[in-house]
């Protein structure tokens, strides 16, 4: 019986984790479509102007 309820517990823990990790991933994702439409470049690092946060070297 003991075991039954462990299991119990472990699976409804294991939901909950899974549940919190999808939503976070959504969110993450949901904000680099929106950081993508205002003009930053999430992946490089540039800002709204644009531009790459780290300007290539000249010569």
């Amino acid at each position: 019986m003991e075991m039954v309820v462990l299991a119990l517990i472990a699976a409804a823990l294991g939901a909950l984790l899974g549940g919190l990790t999808t939503r976070a991933v959504s969110l993450a994702r949901q904000g680099a479509d929106e950081a993508g439409r205002d003009g930053v470049d999430v992946l490089r690092g540039g800002d709204r102007s644009g531009r790459d946060a780290v300007q290539p070297a000249v010569g």
